[in-house]
């Protein structure tokens, strides 16, 4: 046993173990008897740019800039006690003395303890005059919104084809900073980027600018931007030229309508019009107004507004047509119709026609075949398809009609005064 005891005294290792503990019982001792206070490094202290905020919210200013920092704080003092500070016992802030409108400034920094058991004479701060400044912005902080608008100059459009608008969503954006910075602002631009000669509409991602009142890009460094990036759908229309034609409404029965439709005259024969080539394509011809057959007189010009399907858009500046008729030939009479029909008389109800005649007929058509005309080869027919019926006695409309004589129709409205009743037809 005390072989193994001896063993151990004489190892090199237990040597080594030894020295080390009767260094640090030295130092221990040095430490607190001999040499008690010493100096702490207190690393990355951050700076809080928000405490005291109101030396400069108070002037209506904001921070628009300032680095995120931290600074190491040197403490000497007694061992037993800096060795146990933190960062969370101190609070370093700039000096906002020197602020007093919109601007960068290099601000001090202070340091203020935080430790309620501080004691100034256990421990002192070396270097709270030697900190490095920091460098802030101040400025008004506002918001404004602008509507974006699309760069397209650099669009290429293929022959046959027009560039009809550019959609942008969203439509506006909202910008926050330093009123300096966003008062040089004029617009808000979505550039557009497309290669080659476009046919098709398209949709890309573009990037918002900032520009001025003279078209320059702004490079706003503090401002933040509620969207950085606008879908914008570029819409690419077929452009094409089509004949125009009319059509006509209120056609009497039996009336060849051709006999007008060839004595047309437009005072424009074509149009031209955009909209999508799967829609252009299918079109041969434009129907531009709808002629009221009625309304016919001669010698006179009518002008009508352009109507064009839903989808197509006119290109031109014109918004009106003027229609005429070639008159040549035609000529005008006014009859008395005496034979006055019914047609379409619903079961259970009679329409019996109280009026005799119906005076002042105005006929159109060839001067020869008017002038051949009886009044009897005319009739007035009561068409109950075009009334809505109840018992008593009321005017109701009355069609014109030459059975007779396909070149010829009536113009103008007629009324005549029936007696309406319910019950069996005998």
């Amino acid at each position: 046993m005390k072989m193994d005891l001896q063993k151990i005294l004489n190892s090199r290792l237990f040597n080594m173990f030894l020295s080390l503990v009767i260094a640090v019982v030295a130092w221990v001792i040095v430490v607190t008897t001999v040499y008690p206070e010493g100096e702490q490094v207190i690393k990355s202290v951050p700076v809080n740019f928000q405490y005291n905020s109101s030396a400069y919210t108070a002037s209506g200013l904001d921070i628009v800039s300032a680095p995120a920092m931290t600074v190491d704080i040197r403490v000497r003092g007694k061992r037993s006690y800096i060795n146990n500070l933190s960062a969370d016992n101190f609070l370093v802030y700039p000096n906002y003395t020197p602020v007093h409108g919109a601007g960068e400034y290099q601000l001090k920094l202070q340091i203020k303890v935080q430790d309620n058991n501080w004691e100034s004479s256990q421990a002192t701060i070396v270097n709270d005059k030697s900190l490095p400044e920091a460098t802030v912005v101040f400025d008004t902080v506002i918001t404004k919104s602008f509507a974006i608008s699309t760069d397209t100059s650099g669009l290429q459009i293929a022959d046959g084809y027009i560039f009809d608008k550019a959609q942008c969503s969203p439509t506006e954006v909202t910008l926050k900073g330093p009123e300096g910075e966003i008062s040089k602002v004029d617009k808000i631009i979505a550039p557009v980027y497309v290669e080659g000669e476009r046919k098709e509409s398209v949709t890309q991602s573009s990037t918002l600018i900032a520009v001025d009142e003279n078209g320059k890009k702004l490079d706003l460094k503090y401002v933040s931007f509620s969207s950085e990036i606008a879908e914008v759908t570029l819409s690419i229309q077929q452009r094409k030229e089509l004949p125009l034609k009319v059509e006509f409404t209120n056609v009497p029965s039996g009336f060849d309508i051709s006999t007008l439709q060839n004595r047309v005259k437009l005072s424009k024969t074509s149009l031209t019009v955009s909209g999508d080539s799967r829609k252009l394509d299918g079109l041969s011809e434009l129907v531009v107004a709808y002629f009221d057959v009625s309304t016919f007189a001669l010698d006179k010009i009518y002008t009508m507004p352009i109507s064009l399907p839903t989808g197509i858009k006119n290109q031109e500046n014109i918004s009106t047509i003027d229609i005429t008729f070639d008159y040549t030939g035609l000529a005008e009479k006014t009859v008395s119709v005496k034979d006055i029909r019914t047609a379409n008389v619903p079961e259970n109800y009679q329409v019996t026609p109280r009026s005799k005649k119906v005076n002042n007929v105005t006929l159109i058509g060839p001067e020869e075949e008017l002038e051949a005309l009886t009044e009897s080869a005319v009739i007035a027919q009561i068409n109950s398809e075009d009334l809505q019926l109840s018992a008593g006695v009321m005017n109701v409309p009355v069609r014109i009609l030459v059975p007779g004589s396909p070149n010829i129709f009536a113009v103008g409205s007629y009324t005549v005064e029936c007696e309406i009743s319910t019950g069996n037809k005998e």
